[in-house]
């Protein structure tokens, strides 16, 4: 897929984090065609490599990681110097709806919660969203 012009996410960069490789691509496909830059990592600790290097507007992270869950890695994000005053929005993306697990995201930075499997299009929406909220404060 192509980027179009007056794609919705141009110039949104988005840290894509998720340890299933079919997973992110597909969910990376879909982001870079609707504009996004996206910066992928396949655990808390290489995205947390990333972020020294990239600011993201949006993260869309996995939940269930090994090593790092997604709420561990939120966790560190936002001990970062520079993260904790102004965290970027982050999507969670997990195959377990479960209200103490959705609290738990919400309770770790987690604006948003999707249950895989994820349709893409609402993340991609999601990631709009909550880009232009982020914006307007």
């Amino acid at each position: 897929m192509a980027q179009t012009p007056g794609s919705p996410l141009r110039g949104i960069h988005v840290l894509l984090v998720d340890d299933n490789e079919d997973a992110r691509y597909v969910l990376l496909s879909y982001l870079h065609h609707f504009g996004a830059n996206v910066a992928t990592a396949r655990s808390g600790g290489e995205a947390l490599a990333i972020v020294s290097e990239v600011r993201a507007h949006v993260i869309v992270s996995d939940l269930s990681m090994p090593g790092m869950t997604g709420a561990e890695f939120m966790q560190q994000l936002r001990a970062l110097p520079g993260q904790s005053e102004n965290p970027p929005p982050a999507i969670a993306v997990t195959a377990f709806d479960d209200p103490v697990i959705r609290r738990s995201a919400s309770a770790n930075g987690f604006a948003v919660y999707l249950t895989k499997p994820v349709d893409p299009m609402t993340v991609v929406r999601e990631v709009e969203r909550l880009f232009r909220e982020s914006q307007d404060r």
